[in-house]
């Protein structure tokens, strides 16, 4: 048997065949002793699987390298012979590797760990191929997103070269303050140009509705357009100068008496500031309208003036008897529904008119460190312009506009007197302070005289401390009021 062995083990060098005959011998005599059966050969074919082809192949290490694939296969019984080496060295490895799965789109997958065989190899080396085709297309199609995005920059460039080339020559939204924007404003041209809101921004004007953008109730977005709106509704209700001269019984002295009287009620019953400029817009507008208002009806159409303008400012309005009362019973509650009827088919049943606290609160704003002192003495203003007769020709926002410069001129005391009206406000109050100074003079003259006139209900009723008696100040009687008030 020892002969056999070396033999074969000579053989195995050469070639593998006589090996296979020998092996048949070997296994033919080893089942004679033992008794064993030859089965079925298994995966292998010629060569038997016994535990002495285990031994014989140990003993000849020359040919372990030959026998790889053969002798890794061999078991017999569920034996696995962990002795028997490969044939050809493949240099492979069995080891527990970990292979990472990248989580998909629709669930996460766990890391798992399983050996690592020829075809895991093979579905590892795919993997990274496709994963390299997919870097590859996924770099070229961002480079393809970044040339298009860089073309889609480029033409948006050019259609916006070309929209402000159109927009140049189309008029835009008229804004008042025309002379403020000077790289705008074409001299040589006939064509009218107009400026937005915007443009303003860029010219160091505040934008005094900024901080209001988080409160809904005062409309940041549209007040501007709002303002726009009532400027333009003013001048559609415009009072005449001198619009009392075809008055047959009715004079301008008689209107200031009325105004007076109706300003006192209004302070009486504890009405809103609103309400006694609309009652004063409504008296201006019917004796306008009706040319013959008889002189015993006057202080009808002023009790009817203030029982409408309180229907429609106040919340709580007074009931017609107080306004029959007020009168002394001079007239009767049917008379008033009457006369209220009368006027509003004379006034068209339109009382939308703005006043000028509705403006002055708008430049009050604009003017930006406005006290409460000079805010009250801006209102008094407004209030005696409501009751003089030369002040009626006047729009309700150049008066806003002239109390507002008023009441900064006569307290101020740090800046210069020329710095008052800033751009700010010219922007926004859409005037410039020579189109005011002449309201602003005639108000001075008011201011000045107005401890002397018989006529002194605003004045007795901003001598109270609720108004912080702004009317007794010492400014109104100053230097600098006189001086104006001189050249009135």
């Amino acid at each position: 048997m020892a002969m056999t062995t070396r033999f074969a083990s000579k053989k195995r060098e050469e070639n593998i065949q006589p090996l296979v005959g020998k092996l048949k011998m070997v296994d033919t005599k080893l089942s004679q002793k033992t008794g064993l059966v030859d089965e079925k050969r298994k995966a292998f074919g010629e060569i038997h699987n016994r535990r002495e082809i285990g031994s014989i192949l140990d003993n000849n290490k020359n040919g372990i390298e030959k026998k790889t694939s053969l002798a890794n296969s061999l078991s017999v019984n569920s034996v696995v012979y962990k002795d028997i080496k490969p044939r050809v060295d493949t240099r492979w490895k069995k080891k527990e590797t970990t292979v990472e799965q990248k989580p998909s789109d629709t669930a996460s997958v766990a890391t798992q760990t399983k050996p690592l065989s020829r075809q895991n190899s093979k579905a590892s080396d795919l993997t990274k191929k496709t994963t390299n085709v997919k870097s590859i297309t996924d770099k070229i199609s961002a480079q393809i997103k970044k040339t298009t995005s860089i073309a889609s920059s480029i033409d948006y460039k050019r259609t916006q070269n070309v929209q402000e080339k159109r927009i140049e020559n189309v008029p835009l939204i008229r804004s008042p303050a025309k002379s403020l924007i000077k790289n705008f404003h074409k001299q040589d041209s006939g064509l009218h140009f107009f400026e937005t809101h915007s443009t303003f921004m860029l010219n160091q004007v505040d934008n005094i509705d900024e901080t209001d953008k988080e409160n809904p109730q005062l409309l940041s977005e549209y007040v501007n357009d709002i303002y726009a709106y009532l400027m333009k509704l003013e001048k559609q209700f415009p009072i005449r100068e001198n619009f009392l001269d075809n008055q047959m019984d009715v004079t301008p002295k008689m209107r200031s008496v009325l105004l007076d009287w109706i300003s006192e009620v209004h302070h009486q019953f504890g009405l809103e500031i609103e309400t006694f400029h609309m009652a004063v817009s409504i008296v201006d507008r019917y004796l306008q309208a009706q040319q013959a208002t008889p002189r015993r009806y006057l202080q009808l159409v002023g009790v009817t003036a203030l029982f409408m303008a309180s229907k429609y400012e106040e919340l709580m309005p007074p009931e017609i008897s107080d306004f029959v009362y007020v009168t002394d019973d001079t007239y009767e509650k049917k008379q008033i529904l009457q006369m209220e009827m009368q006027m509003f088919k004379t006034l068209e049943y339109s009382l939308c008119k703005p006043l000028p606290i509705h403006f002055l609160r708008r430049f009050a704003k604009a003017a930006g460190s406005l006290g409460d002192r000079q805010y009250i003495a801006a209102k008094y203003f407004i209030e005696l312009a409501a009751i003089d007769y030369e002040l009626t020709k006047y729009n309700p926002s150049e008066i806003a506009a002239a109390a507002i410069y008023l009441s900064l001129f006569i307290t101020n005391k740090m800046k210069s007197d020329n710095d008052l009206w800033t751009p700010t406000l010219q922007f926004y109050s859409t005037y410039k302070i020579e189109n005011i100074m002449p309201v602003v003079k005639r108000l001075a003259l008011l201011v000045s005289t107005a401890h002397e006139v018989k006529l002194k209900s605003v004045y007795t009723k901003y001598a109270h401390a609720h108004f912080k008696f702004t009317s007794t100040m010492s400014e109104m009687t100053g230097s600098k009021i006189r001086e104006l008030a001189r050249y009135a």
